[in-house]
């Protein structure tokens, strides 16, 4: 069953869906806009949990086949809504090297490694920092935002995969759903030690693996997701209460 979410721009794919969102005018390409948090709260993800109610009543065994041009943090969020607890499972389109394939987000993880480092930033805060990078560097991005939120985050944690983030770095969806896995018991663990409340996140990865992290984020309260501006640097972008 279908789910369509149009976002820089509208697309038609051969089968059509079962639920699609038109969210065009809350986007724009070129100045890089996007809706407020208000916007995705009180506006948005109401309209993504009514997408749930609509495909709850779909047999056991279908997958969603979700589609559509979209900022990373929305596959994460569409993940959140549709967990992989409730036994909820998607393919979605990836383009990978210059060719789109279907990732699965119930494929067999691969051997792929994720590796952490961790620092301690603010001891007196309360938030941790993640930074999940896998096909790029947000490093100076990233240094750009810490300085301009100092004392904000107890922790700063950066995952990415062994040998550094590269172009080439998530091949298939056994490694996308490896990643995601890996990165969610990085999180927590992270949590548990730094005894931290709210988990800010910065992706920079396909939009495959933030569908199937979004999905693996149960049981990690409030996460905030954050998208690059056209001006180089990062703002919050939408929350999601994972329980």
């Amino acid at each position: 069953m279908g789910l369509w979410i149009h976002g820089w721009s509208r697309r038609q794919w051969r089968e059509p869906p079962a639920v699609e969102l038109d969210w065009t005018s809350h986007f724009d390409r070129d100045t890089r806009a996007v809706p407020t948090e208000t916007v995705w709260r009180e506006r948005l993800l109401p309209e993504l949990r009514e997408a749930r109610q609509r495909l709850a009543s779909r047999p056991a065994e279908t997958v969603i086949d979700f589609r559509g041009k979209v900022l990373l943090s929305v596959p994460l969020a569409v993940g959140a809504c549709f967990p992989e607890v409730a036994g909820d499972r998607f393919r979605v389109e990836q383009s990978t090297r210059g060719e789109t394939v279907l990732w699965r987000s119930d494929a067999k993880p691969t051997w792929r490694r994720l590796q952490g480092t961790e620092h301690e930033s603010a001891p007196d805060a309360k938030d941790l920092l993640v930074v999940f990078q896998l096909t790029g560097d947000a490093g100076p991005d990233v240094e750009q935002f810490l300085a301009g939120h100092p004392q904000r985050f107890r922790a700063v944690l950066v995952l990415e995969p062994e040998g550094g983030p590269h172009d080439g770095a998530v091949g298939s969806d056994g490694d996308a759903v490896a990643s995601a896995v890996l990165a969610r018991e990085r999180i927590r663990q992270a949590r548990v030690r730094w005894r931290t409340a709210t988990t800010h996140l910065i992706p920079y990865a396909p939009a495959g693996c933030c569908l199937f992290l979004g999905q693996r984020l149960n049981a990690m309260g409030a996460v905030v997701a954050y998208e690059r501006t056209a001006a180089g640097g990062y703002v919050p972008f939408l929350t999601v209460e994972t329980g």
